[in-house]
């Protein structure tokens, strides 16, 4: 995998250098145009006959112009070739040494979520962390969303279509990366928009629609009767006053306008591309093309009326120059056009602007579930099944990129497994490992398995506690409240179970009993999953109760070390590391 991206490396680092290149030539050449306008503007004015100078004005004003506006194309080229550079360069330095220079959700983090806080969904070195790919706030939104949210089989089917479809598809997903990024570059303006489609703008009677169109042809009308035909009715600056009168008259709403949305229209084109992505692929998964219909439908393009609705606010951003604005107004009463152009568009396409962001944003949330496929080649995505059946082969923890133990597991219907094992021996991490794979598995992603096939199901867990300073809460009632929201949860539907040595804020007689008061419950609501403990006494209730089972994680001690395999193995733990690691370090004796 790394091989591609070093491809894709030198693949952009050679486009830079040539429209490097073609910006230094232009640049050369808008110069030397500069320079002869100089030359020819001063015989226009110093030679005669000046014809032939006005010509060559003219000519050299054009090309200019025409060359700025080829350096201006080659400039955001050049922006969007350094951003997918610098992306290649982060997924290369990510397999090959695990940096991380996304957003890790760390605002995200909820301790009182069904299992996001014990599984490290959010924060640093997080499954959020690993995946995100997103660069807008509103694609940051929904991926994090993605991963707190429950699937049915037939969703998790159109989701597996979609990602596998995009990461496939490396070269458009990485151009769709790199405009989102560019638009990110100032995040207050997703913001600035979502506000100003839900604002009532401030309206101007109808009548002053008509006047905007009948005062300036008079003022024309008059220019040609007092030049043309030299009848003089009205002073030629009347109806150019007049149209000033009109215009500064209405400067409040022209204002707020403006002043609402900044600069943001300069953003616009870059939503019109991102928009434009979307609109001309040709997608094949039912997922990724219903998201398409929201951008382009028979009555509209998104990427054509935002870059309709950029034009118009960079026109009416030009209000804040005196001189054009003077000009402007007083002879075409420009900006009240341009405000009623705008008002316009609002009435007719700011309730779907919301929308057309939010697609965006699903679309750059799956993409980075794409982009965790396509670095994982060897991951599978699991079968579905509905008989509640978990079976895999070689699971790994997805977070572990290197030298990470892989395990088989199977897990029957309304069966739980009793882990044990000493503190170190692998057992909270085999819990996560099958946690966070269930959560790929929700979003549609590959799992880190050889094989797999599994039940759709809730994830609850009660592995790490809190304790609350706000409430009052002690680690003990924290853990109490969660083992009772856990079983409410139970009730209402399906959910697969991870525990990890709960009840520890008590003796153990009281842990122990507590412990097997949970489990008699969670069996009777039919639940499955794993419960991590040092309890043997726990462990002999599978001798009563067929649906548990005793797995373990054990140590071995080689040439007076201990050693840690991480292979889960059927049966009770009953090594006694602690004992060992004393004597070693001579703490007892």
């Amino acid at each position: 995998m790394q091989e591609k991206y070093i491809a894709f490396i030198e693949k952009y680092q050679k486009a830079l250098h040539k429209q490097s290149q073609i910006s230094n030539r232009i640049s050369f050449l808008r110069l030397l145009l500069a320079l002869l306008l100089v030359f020819s503007l001063y015989k226009t004015f110093t030679q005669e006959p000046i014809l032939p100078y006005l010509v060559a004005d003219l000519v050299l004003i054009i090309t200019f112009v025409v060359l700025l506006k080829i350096h201006q194309k080659n400039a955001l080229q050049r922006k969007l070739t350094q951003t997918l550079l610098q992306i290649n360069k982060a997924e290369y330095h990510y397999l090959t040494e695990n940096k991380k220079p996304w957003y890790d959700g760390a605002s995200y983090i909820n301790p009182q979520h069904d299992y996001s806080y014990d599984l490290d969904i959010f924060g640093t070195e997080s499954l959020y962390h690993h995946l995100n790919r997103t660069a807008t706030e509103t694609g940051k939104y929904a991926l994090a969303q993605e991963l707190l949210s429950h699937n049915t089989s037939q969703q998790i089917l159109k989701k597996q279509k979609a990602t596998d479809e995009l990461a496939k598809e490396v070269v458009w997903r990485q151009e769709f990366y790199a405009l989102a990024k560019m638009v990110s570059d100032l995040p207050e303006n997703e913001q600035k928009l979502r506000h100003w489609a839900k604002q009532n703008h401030i309206g101007i009677h109808r009548k002053w629609q008509y006047v905007a169109y009948i005062s300036p042809i008079l003022f024309f009308l008059n220019l040609l009767l007092v030049y043309v035909f030299e009848i003089r009715i009205v002073p030629v600056y009347f109806f150019f006053t007049l149209n000033l009168v009109i215009a500064y008259a209405h400067l409040k709403p022209l204002l707020k306008e403006s002043l609402n949305m900044g600069r943001i229209f300069q953003t616009m084109q870059f939503y019109k591309r991102l928009f434009e992505k979307i609109e001309e692929a040709n997608f094949q998964s039912e997922t990724l093309q219903q998201l398409q219909k929201q951008l382009k439908t028979s009555e509209y393009k998104a990427s054509a009326e935002i870059a309709r609705l950029g034009n118009a606010l960079g026109q009416l951003d030009s209000i804040s120059n005196i001189l054009a604005s003077v000009v402007f107004n007083g002879t075409l009463l420009y900006h009240l056009h341009i405000y009623f152009s705008v008002i316009r568009w609002k009435r007719q396409y700011a309730h779907l602007l919301p929308l057309w962001l939010d697609t965006v944003g699903t679309f750059e949330a799956i993409s980075s579930v794409a982009n965790h496929t396509f670095n994982h080649p060897h991951y599978v995505f699991p079968e579905l099944n509905e008989t509640h059946r978990f079976e895999f082969s070689d699971l790994g923890h997805p977070l572990i990129m290197k030298n990470g133990v892989r395990n088989d597991f199977h897990l029957g219907s309304k069966q739980m497994i009793l882990l044990t094992g000493s503190n170190m021996s692998g057992k909270s991490t085999f819990l996560r490992t099958i946690g966070i794979n269930l959560i790929l598995a929700q979003v549609g992603a590959k799992i880190c398995a050889t094989k797999a096939t599994l039940y759709p199901i809730r994830v609850v867990t009660s592995m790490r506690q809190f304790d609350s300073l706000s409430s009052g809460e002690s680690y003990f009632f924290a853990e109490i409240k969660r083992l009772k929201h856990i079983m409410e949860q139970l009730t209402e539907c399906p959910c697969f179970v991870l525990l990890d040595e709960i009840l520890r804020g008590t003796n153990s007689d009281d842990k122990q009993q507590g412990t097997k008061g949970v489990l008699v419950k969670l069996l009777s609501l039919s639940a499955q999953g794993i419960l991590a403990t040092h309890d043997l006494e726990i462990c002999k209730m599978a001798e009563q109760y067929p649906q548990l089972s005793n797995f373990r994680f054990e140590a071995q001690i080689i040439d007076n070390e201990l050693y840690f395999d991480y292979k889960l193995k059927s049966g009770i733990c009953t090594n006694k590391s602690a004992t060992f690691l004393m004597k070693k370090l001579e703490i007892i004796s």
